[in-house]
């Protein structure tokens, strides 16, 4: 992905967060309540796909909206243009 390091390096404490979380979780819901749950590499994988999904979601949703924003200013501008030329004497 295309993100400043110091953004990836957050990322990255913040996946392996989740990941060391979740396989505490699993530990103790293990001693609870005597079932097993997984958490594998591959779930570690998914999770970064996800955390990707989430992240290029959040960017074109942003992008979007500065894209309405720059079109409402630029509306705005033309209205402004158009008021002034009415308003100058004949």
């Amino acid at each position: 992905m295309d993100i400043p390091a110091s953004l990836k390096k957050g990322s990255v404490k913040i996946c392996k967060y989740f990941h060391t979380r979740a396989a505490n979780l699993a530990a103790q819901f293990k001693a609870q309540m005597d079932r097993h749950v997984y958490v594998t590499p591959t779930s570690y994988l998914e999770l970064i796909l996800t955390f990707k999904e989430v992240i290029q979601g959040k960017k074109e949703s942003t992008m979007n909206a500065k894209k309405r924003y720059l079109g409402g200013l630029d509306k705005l501008a033309f209205a402004t243009g158009e008021v002034s030329s009415f308003s100058k004497p004949l």
